[in-house]
């Protein structure tokens, strides 16, 4: 298992000040699957690590320890770019992908 990876996600996540249970709702994965990733006694499969990437602004590289810069990092040095931090409590509309989150409802449409 990447340690690198599971020591990222959770930063990644107690940083966007999501609990265990809120962030595995938006990913659409039990809590207990998304433990044992944080864990390293699994890995999500490509799809998942690419959504997780797309929901953290970073790159599958810094996620897989291949790189240290994240995305986030890198649009904030970046005049043309605006990077957006995600706290507290999910509420309203999340989009992953192609996948629109409407509170606990998934609609495959972005707006």
């Amino acid at each position: 298992m990447n340690i690198i990876f599971s020591e990222r996600l959770k930063k990644l996540r107690l940083n966007a000040e999501l609990s265990i249970r809120n962030l595995s709702k938006i990913l659409g994965v039990s809590h207990v699957t998304y433990l044992h990733w944080e864990q390293a006694k699994t890995e999500p499969n490509i799809d998942m690590i690419l959504t997780i990437c797309d929901f953290f602004n970073v790159s599958p590289s810094y996620m897989l320890g291949r790189e240290d810069t994240t995305v986030s990092t890198i649009n904030s040095h970046n005049s043309n770019n605006t990077s957006v931090s995600i706290g507290g409590s999910v509420s309203g509309n999340v989009a992953i992908g192609n996948n629109v989150f409407v509170g606990d409802k998934k609609d495959t449409k972005k707006s």
